[in-house]
């Protein structure tokens, strides 16, 4: 099995021995190379050899075998020897088809990357008998302790138990350009990866089926990247497209469309410390009786970074269900999804359902416009303890209760820097906690308003993307000691731009918050004699008290003295025009920034 530690910084490695060759072996292999030069030699089919399996026959490690366009009825073995095996017009015009004899292709013989498989659709793969007990894997192409690259090929109608399209095992193949479609197994329709650690880049997977986990990918104690694909329209027991199982691998620019899991993680399962780094994902539009989105089990610890979670829908959990996990969120984005309560779910935790210790850390997020019977936003059960640090939880809806975050049987949700505003639910459209669980709230704008240290209870000011409008009363009021606070927001703007962390996942740029119309004294949205004796009140020692400065500046000077109130009188009685911006019409930030306050 591969070495699945990590070196420094904490960078995954396979652990492989260095290769070490003394001096003297060296100079005997470079002296050797310039004796008896290898000629590599194209072997061509048909016009030579007639079949591709007779041209591997004869080639040696180096050489090239190059299939002229058509349909060949065989299956073929590499035996062993670093081979470039080539369709020379691209996959759509070589078919190579193994008539369900067995694997279409075996690469089983300690390859590297310069064995190459390119530009052939390959079908009818049946898979080969291997393992404990035997089990028919890989149907397409069967990849045994070997590092071939397999470019270009469409893996079409082939059937195994595992890995309809690929089977690795201890490989780090590259798979690169390559499209996966109507392939069937019981565990990974287009690949199944054990202890290894592929390259998947720029593939696409379409109308895979499997009767257990995968529809598209199931990977088992295995890591990899896998870069820029899409998974579309797959479907299994367990994770629609992506089964990861103890296994680490990177997720980088995909997207997870329309499959569908008949139980848990209609996009996405991971399992049984599945710890995979998502940046840039898509995952929308799946379906799943538990967690429609992805779903955690069993000691996830799973990092998402610019992930959105949109538009799926499963019984429990329409975008994200976590039970006994703790996954990191980092600026993510899990809106409109739907828990339906329809067939074996509760209808709890549109956007996310967490239960059994379930404790992630949601940081820089936004859980908008999800919708459950129970928890539209959020739903914790049974001692979950979810951590949210300026997230913006937002235009949920609970049919029954609790649009916002529904806190059940012994769960303490912590709330920092956060807004929860614009939930509805005909019963506690904010936030609910049974009388086992509770809510710690830092510096948060709760609707209703929320017991605990800088909370506020105002409207944000919301924007349709979940921004803070220009004049949002919540700007700077955050506090920089939450815990794990981030040095940047949603969008990547530095986190504190102005006087203090602005609450919610969006940081406002300077210049904004803090609205105000000049000469509004008193704050009573208009311009008289009130603002006068107010003015004239706090700068003689009376008892007015001035919210904002930068309002009873009247003259825009920087400072207050008299001239400010006698400015007033001068607009008011004898003709002067009005203070300058922001004018009584139209409030807003101070045009000419200065020090004093504005609250």
């Amino acid at each position: 099995m591969l070495n699945r530690s990590r070196g420094a910084g904490g960078a995954r490695t396979l652990g492989r021995p260095p290769v070490t060759i003394s001096f003297g072996a060296a100079i005997l292999v470079i002296t050797l190379g310039i004796a008896s030069p290898l000629r590599a030699v194209d072997r061509l089919v048909p016009s030579v050899y007639a079949t591709i399996q007779l041209a591997i026959n004869a080639a040696v490690s180096g050489d090239r075998v190059l299939v002229d366009p058509g349909t060949y009825p065989e299956k073929i073995n590499l035996l062993g020897k670093n081979l470039e095996v080539i369709g020379v017009s691209g996959a759509s015009l070589t078919l190579l088809n193994a008539g369900l004899t067995g694997s279409a292709i075996t690469i089983a013989g300690g390859q590297g990357a310069s064995t190459r498989i390119e530009g052939f659709t390959i079908t009818g793969g049946l898979g080969q008998l291997v393992g404990v007990p035997l089990t028919l894997s890989g149907g397409g192409i069967y990849i045994s302790q070997a590092h071939p690259t397999i470019i270009g090929c469409d893996i079409v109608f082939n059937q195994a138990s595992n890995g309809a399209g690929v089977y690795l095992n201890l490989s780090a193949a590259q798979i690169i350009d390559c499209t996966f479609s109507e392939n069937s197994a019981a565990e990974g329709g287009g690949i199944v990866a054990v202890d290894s650690a592929p390259l998947i880049q720029n593939c696409s997977f379409t109308l895979n089926f499997v009767y257990a986990r995968g529809g598209a990918l199931h990977y088992l104690r295995s890591l990899g990247d896998i870069i820029g694909c899409t998974f579309t329209g797959n479907t299994a027991a367990r994770g629609g497209a992506i089964s990861l199982v103890d296994s680490d691998p990177e997720l980088i620019d995909c997207v997870v469309s329309g499959n569908t899991a008949i139980d848990e993680g209609g996009g996405i399962s991971l399992d049984d410390f599945a710890d995979p780094e998502m940046t840039q994902v898509l995952v929308t539009d799946n379906t799943a009786a538990l967690g429609g989105g992805i779903d955690f089990s069993h000691f996830c610890q799973a990092i998402l970074v610019d992930v959105e979670v949109v538009g799926n829908t499963a019984s429990e959990g329409g975008g994200i269900r976590m039970f006994e996990s703790c996954p990191l969120l980092e600026r993510c984005r899990i809106i409109g999804n739907d828990a339906t309560g329809l067939g074996p779910g509760s209808g709890e935790g549109g956007g996310l359902y967490l239960q059994l210790r379930a404790d992630p850390l949601i940081r820089n997020s936004i859980i908008a416009e999800n919708n459950a019977l129970y928890g539209g936003g959020l739903f914790g059960r049974w001692e979950s303890e979810p951590r949210l640090i300026h997230a913006t939880v937002a235009a949920n809806t609970a049919v029954i209760q609790a649009g916002g975050i529904y806190a059940d049987h012994y769960s303490i949700p912590l709330i920092w820097n956060s807004i929860v505003y614009g939930n509805i639910a005909p019963a506690d459209p904010t936030l609910f906690a049974d009388p086992e669980s509770s809510f710690v709230v830092r510096f948060s704008d709760i609707e209703g308003g929320f017991p605990g240290p800088g909370n506020l209870g105002i409207a944000p000011l919301l924007t349709p993307a979940y921004t803070l409008g220009v004049c949002s009363p919540v700007i700077d009021r955050a506090s920089a000691a939450a815990p794990d606070f981030p040095p940047f927001d949603i969008d990547g703007h530095p986190r504190i731009q102005g006087l203090g962390p602005d609450m919610g996942s969006w940081e406002s740029p300077p210049g904004t918050g803090h609205c105000f119309s000049r000469g509004d004294v008193n704050a009573d949205e208009a311009i008289d004699l009130g603002d006068v004796l107010t003015s004239l009140s706090w700068l003689f020692g009376g008892t007015s008290v001035i919210s904002c400065e930068d309002a009873a500046d009247v003259n825009d000077s920087g400072t207050l003295d008299i001239s400010d109130p006698i400015q007033i009188l001068g607009y008011l009685f004898m003709g002067a025009g009005p203070p300058p911006p922001p004018e009584i019409s139209r409030p807003g930030p101070d045009p000419t920034p200065d020090a004093l306050p504005c609250n």
